[in-house]
């Protein structure tokens, strides 16, 4: 499937702030399941152990973690800092994205069913990124 947003788009969202002749990074949605790492999906183990940078939810089981070979950032959501947890997790994507980066944001469970998996994707789109 092509990508939702063409490059001149992508250009004009993202790349003006990357540097010069720096290709953009990308984005890969993985549920984290259950929590039990022997659950993971093949994908995701594959996704997990190649991604630059994983931003995982605080709620990602620390067997799951331990599984991340390269930066790993956890969002503390807490209660009453939902909000401002979630834009940190989005500035740190995009830090990631500028720098040409492969990343993995990691959500407990399935990222559509459990999670804000949706809105995410509308986000990453609306910076230019189309996530896997």
């Amino acid at each position: 499937m092509p990508p939702l947003l063409g490059a001149a788009l992508r250009q004009q969202l993202l790349a003006p702030h990357a540097p010069r002749g720096q290709p953009l990074g990308t984005v890969t949605l993985v549920g984290a399941g259950p929590g039990d790492p022997d659950l993971l999906t093949v994908a995701a183990l594959k996704a997990l152990k190649a991604a630059d940078v994983v931003v995982a939810d605080r709620l990602v089981s620390q067997e799951v973690l331990e599984l991340v070979e390269g930066d790993l950032k956890v969002a503390r959501k807490l209660p009453g800092c939902a909000l401002e947890a979630q834009r940190e997790i989005y500035r740190w994507c995009a830090e990631a994205v500028l720098a040409g980066k492969s990343v993995v944001r990691l959500k407990i469970g399935d990222p559509y069913v459990f999670g804000r998996g949706g809105e995410e994707v509308l986000e990453f789109r609306r910076l230019g990124v189309e996530p896997k």
